[in-house]
């Protein structure tokens, strides 16, 4: 997934300093089990609008999903996807 240019910057810091955190928990417990865990698809009922439309000014909700996972795998990291595997998509009478 390409990431808008003034995100490239926040994306990186990001991934370093989940990178030095997760280096130093392995440094202190070699054992130790560490999982992302992404955020549950949203709907927005008093506005009318899911987590696929609301943008809060830092991108959409599944671009974060996207970027965690990313980041997970880059860093060895278990991700549990609650975004796209804990609530189905699209309906409301869900």
């Amino acid at each position: 997934m390409a990431v808008p240019k003034g995100k490239q910057s926040k994306q990186r810091t990001n991934s370093r300093f989940a990178n030095y955190k997760a280096t130093a928990l392995r440094r202190v417990n070699p054992k130790v089990r560490i999982l992302f865990i992404t955020p549950t698809y949203t709907w927005y009922p008093d506005m009318g609008l899911t987590c696929e439309e609301l943008d809060n000014g830092g991108g959409l909700l599944e671009e974060y999903v996207e970027a965690q996972m990313e980041l997970g795998e880059e860093l060895g990291i278990e991700t549990v996807d609650l975004y796209h595997d804990f609530f189905p998509h699209g309906e409301w009478e869900d």
